[in-house]
């Protein structure tokens, strides 16, 4: 009788260990409830521009508006090549030096 109220007990007691760990983990899995009893972390908020993907969205939504109401220009004219007679008389080229 002693053998089967031991076994019964331990059986209770591996039982009872059982369900704890898995409410244990149910709480964990939720969000945590005031006073930190477990739980996952919050998310970090963005610690610059660089991370915040909201502001990067909306600044290339902004970079896109602005080019298609920019008005096509056309490209710039080469820079002017400098010729032989533009030198003045107190200025040395390379070739005077």
């Amino acid at each position: 009788m002693l053998r089967v109220a031991l076994f019964l007990l331990l059986l209770g007691a591996v039982v009872w260990a059982f369900f704890w760990v898995l409410d244990r983990r149910r709480q964990a899995s939720g969000p945590g409830e005031a006073g930190g009893s477990g739980g996952r972390p919050a998310p970090r908020p963005p610690r610059g521009p660089d991370d915040d993907e909201d502001f990067l969205r909306e600044l290339d939504r902004k970079r896109r508006h602005d080019k298609r109401q920019r008005p096509a220009s056309p490209p710039p004219p080469p820079p002017a090549q400098p010729t032989d007679d533009s030198t003045s008389e107190g200025e040395q080229t390379d070739e005077n030096a």
